[in-house]
């Protein structure tokens, strides 16, 4: 047996007085000559050596690796840097850049920096991007309203969307509500709606005027009349998106900003509607001229039409109400039709290339496949740099981005494209050329998406105590999937490996004082190496590996030549010696449990231009159809599942934002008749809803339902408006009738604004 020297002395302490002194040598060695002149003794001969006499002493890197990563082929280092919690990403990214540019004249020479993600850029352009939103809003907005209501109230209406706006901002930044994808995309969506309580005061207060009324006085009673209906629709809009804000699940977690937002500026376009859109109206509308009262008693003739039409539909009530079912039957019966959807895809110059070779292939062979994919890859058009990672997934760099865990047999490439147009046409292409080429291996092909994601499209999950039996189920599954045309199908256990298992004689062990662990160690060692002592080089400790030289452990034949050293005899004994026999096997690399279970997903996505709900809806009825021993279960994953655990999250929380939407009417009006007219016609939205988007082929998705959200509270609060004016009007003295036709006729002009500059 060889003893040598300790590479690092402990030492010890002493009391000296009231002070304990530390006895620390210095290191036996600082460098790997002082290494290879180690002396080693052998106790047996007593004769002595230098340790560089008996091996060779390198520096070399970790074998096998464990994870590589490739910045356009060349090897490359990963650095991530995340943001505090409250802190300004924008910032974040101007300081890390900055100090980049200070270190540039310290980097060596050859040594580039390329960004895989700057999540600071990418906030800055959607920043810009929102503020060029609301500029083509005001323009949208004063340009409509010039056509439609006069120069006067287009620059009135113009002012008061960015005093709300800005209302806004303040809002979020006293409520501490971060400018971040979600919160501009709800200002976004509440850009059309902010406007929607002034243009009711600002064309009551028109009209007035036009009959001859001061434009303060008539403001102020507009203002006073209405404020109460309006801030009861303005509690409906934002509670329409109570559902989101309060959801449980994932999504909630994505797109619980989006409520918060939008009831920050609907509440405080109410309040600008109410408070400063009367003063504005004293300041912009002309005082009434003589004749303006004679002439708007003849309305426009678009009113005069929308009167007879309305006269008509009353006058033909069964008909009209016949109609109106006939419409919203079909709208149910086409919903069908309506394609299906989850998050919607993400404008993001950049997409991902997952390599799946089989399950223990070493890592060197998926190191260069992956090279070799991604050399071809940057020879397509469009594609500026490829960022390539072996052995494992990249750095989280944004919040729906899952990586891959370890694993020799993956390889990850995230594509750099000058346009994201044309990552849908080279999708395909980089697909074909994989499967072609590299017929052993599996590929994905994907683009990121606006919400929570990761994984396969479809994914079934099989949980149960056998994993014997839950690949049989997975591999059914499967089966399933590739009948119905699906591609990229695997599962996430992968594919059993070959191990070699020693067949130990315990007789022969006990009487050598071995046991298994004695032998695994022995094998270990022999072909990876034991790690003898540290050595440490500055600020590093690195690890000194013993282990023979590579052509005594290159083969697995060498095995059999395996040395174990037996305490009772204090000599090696040949492992053949206590192992009768080396057996091939298969068993699991990879195992994974959902809740304390046993559970396997086979996984597989669409292929391109097939729609995920389409090729889902023909593979469930065969998976489903699948006999399920007792104790295992079938739950679906993928974009089904993650759907349907937001609908569940939603569920969970939109009885509590409806009763609330249908208690604040009740709580308007006193009363039952009209809550009841006002959600009897909500309904009704969908049948635009279905063939809007049949017609425009637009899928069922998470921006969908947001716009149907938004869609209900306009609706409701319009219904609101124009039900508390036929009140209103009724309490005047004015027949049932005329009250109701004369009402939507008052209304039909603000109505048909605010709905046309929410939709530009």
């Amino acid at each position: 047996m060889l003893e040598g020297q300790n590479l690092i002395a402990p030492g010890g302490s002493v009391r000296a007085g009231s002070t304990r002194l530390a006895i620390r040598p210095a290191a036996a060695v600082v460098t790997l000559e002082a290494i290879e002149d180690l002396v080693i003794t052998d106790e047996g001969s007593g004769r002595t050596f230098r340790l560089k006499d008996l091996a060779s002493v390198r520096r070399g890197l970790e074998e096998p690796a464990s994870i590589r990563l490739y910045r356009s082929g060349a090897p490359a280092i990963g650095l991530g840097i995340s943001n505090t919690t409250g802190g300004n990403v924008v910032e974040m990214g101007d300081a890390v850049k900055a100090r980049l540019a200070e270190l540039a004249g310290q980097r060596p020479l050859g040594i580039e920096l390329h960004p895989i993600s700057d999540q600071s850029g990418s906030v800055r352009a959607a920043i810009g991007d929102f503020v060029g939103n609301v500029l083509l809003a005001l323009v949208i907005v004063v340009g409509t309203l010039l056509v439609f209501m006069g120069l006067r109230s287009g620059l009135l209406m113009g002012g008061i969307l960015l005093v709300t706006v800005a209302g806004t901002l303040f809002g979020m930044y006293a409520f501490g509500l971060d400018m971040q994808r979600i919160s501009l995309g709800a200002l976004i969506i509440a850009l059309g709606m902010l406007v929607d309580n002034a243009i009711v005061v600002v064309e009551g207060a028109l009209v007035r005027v036009q009959r001859g009324e001061d434009p303060a006085g008539a403001a102020i009673a507009v203002a006073q009349r209405t404020k109460w209906p309006l801030l009861g629709g303005t509690a409906v809009g934002f509670l329409a998106f109570s559902a989101i804000g309060f959801s449980p699940d994932n999504t909630g977690e994505y797109a619980g900003s989006l409520f918060w937002t939008i009831t920050i500026a609907l509440l405080f376009s109410w309040l600008v509607a109410v408070w400063l859109t009367p003063w504005y109206c004293t300041l912009f509308l002309a005082p009434p001229s003589p004749g303006t009262a004679a002439a708007a008693k003849r309305p426009p003739r678009v009113l005069r039409a929308y009167r007879a039409l309305l006269e008509l539909a009353l006058r033909r009530r069964g008909a009209t109400v016949g109609l109106a079912a006939a419409l919203f039957a079909s709208a149910v019966a086409s919903f069908p039709l309506v394609k299906q959807g989850f998050f919607p895809a993400a404008t993001r110059a950049q997409f991902v290339v997952d390599y799946f070779l089989p399950q223990g292939t070493d890592i060197e062979r998926t190191r260069r496949d992956v090279v070799e994919v991604g050399d071809w890859i940057r020879g397509l058009d469009g594609v500026t740099g490829t960022n390539a990672v072996v052995g494992g997934g990249h750095l989280r760099f944004i919040l729906t981005y899952s990586a891959e865990s370890g694993n020799s047999a993956y390889g990850q490439i995230l594509v750099d494209v000058d346009d994201y147009r044309r990552i849908d046409v080279l999708l395909p292409r980089i697909s074909r050329h994989v499967e072609r080429n590299y017929p052993d291996s599996r590929n994905k092909v994907w683009k990121f998406v606006l919400g929570p994601g990761g994984g396969s499209l479809i994914e079934a999950r099989f949980s149960g105590p056998d994993p014997v039996l839950l690949r049989r189920l997975a591999e059914r599954a499967k089966e399933v999937f590739a009948q119905q045309g699906a591609t990229s199908i695997k599962d996430d256990w992968g594919e059993q490996v070959k191990v070699i298992r020693p067949r130990v004689n315990e007789r022969n062990a006990r009487r050598a004082g071995l046991s298994q662990g004695d032998i695994a160690r022995a094998i270990a060692s022999h072909f990876d190496g034991s790690t003898i002592g540290i050595f440490r080089e500055g600020n590093e400790l690195r690890r000194i590996v013993f282990r023979p030289v590579a052509d005594d452990r290159a083969r697995i034949e060498q095995v059999r030549q395996v040395s174990v050293f037996s305490p009772l005899s204090g000599r090696y004994v040949p492992i053949s010696q206590v192992v009768d026999a080396f057996d091939l096997v298969l068993e699991n690399a990879r195992m994974r449990r959902v809740d304390r279970a046993l559970a396997i997903t086979a996984q597989a996505d669409p292929p391109p231009g097939v729609n995920t709900a389409e090729l889902f809806a023909r593979i469930r009825p065969g998976v489903e159809s699948i006999d399920l021993p007792v104790g295992y279960r079938l739950e679906w994953r993928g974009e089904h599942g993650g759907s349907q655990d937001a609908n569940a999250g939603l569920a969970a929380t939109m009885p509590f934002g409806f009763g609330a939407m249908v208690l604040v009417v009740f709580l308007l009006f006193d009363a039952v008749r009209q809550p009841l007219v006002i959600y009897l016609s909500v309904p009704l939205a969908l049948i635009g809803v279905v063939y809007g988007l049949i017609v425009t082929g637009t899928p069922m998705e998470f921006v969908a339902i947001l716009a149907v959200l938004s869609l209900t509270g306009m609706m409701i609060k319009n219904a609101i408006v124009l039900i508390d004016e036929t009140d209103a009007q009724i309490a005047g003295g004015k027949a049932r009738l005329d009250a109701v036709i004369d009402a939507a006729q008052s209304r039909a002009r603000p109505v048909c604004l605010a709905a046309l500059t929410t939709v530009l």
